[in-house]
């Protein structure tokens, strides 16, 4: 699958392309 690094404020952050669900904060 492939992962996509979106720039946020508060840092980098990993979307995943397969769901719409945003990652805890302890993953950038």
């Amino acid at each position: 699958f492939t992962l996509v690094f979106q720039r946020f404020p508060a840092g980098w952050k990993i979307i995943h392309d397969h769901t719409s669900v945003v990652p805890p904060p302890g993953k950038k």
